[in-house]
């Protein structure tokens, strides 16, 4: 969107310093944008950028974790003697500090 309203800005006469001001982008994204369009046309608009860095995990995994994460834990049949705390935490670490 804000691509298109650069072009737009830059049709209507406005000057690279004024588009910068207005849409508080800098010099270089407005030449870049109005270059791009020169070269592509309207598929300059929608530049198809991937984000980041390719997945590390499958598919499988990620929808796992996610049914994970939306499990209420009072519903998961685990024989467990107590919640885990950082106090009971700080306490076992202590224990095996002083060679308990």
């Amino acid at each position: 969107m804000r691509r298109a309203v650069v072009l737009l800005m830059s049709a209507q006469g406005q000057t690279v310093k004024d588009i910068t001001t207005l849409m508080q982008v800098g010099e270089d994204y407005v030449r870049d944008v109005s270059h791009a369009f020169s070269e592509r046309g309207f598929d300059a608009l929608d530049p198809k950028w991937s984000a980041g860095r390719p997945r590390t995990i499958s598919e499988e995994v990620r929808e796992h974790i996610c049914l994970i994460a939306r499990t209420s834990p009072a519903g998961v049949a685990m024989d467990c003697a107590g919640s885990y705390t950082m106090r009971a935490h700080r306490s076992g670490s202590s224990s095996r500090r002083n060679g308990r």
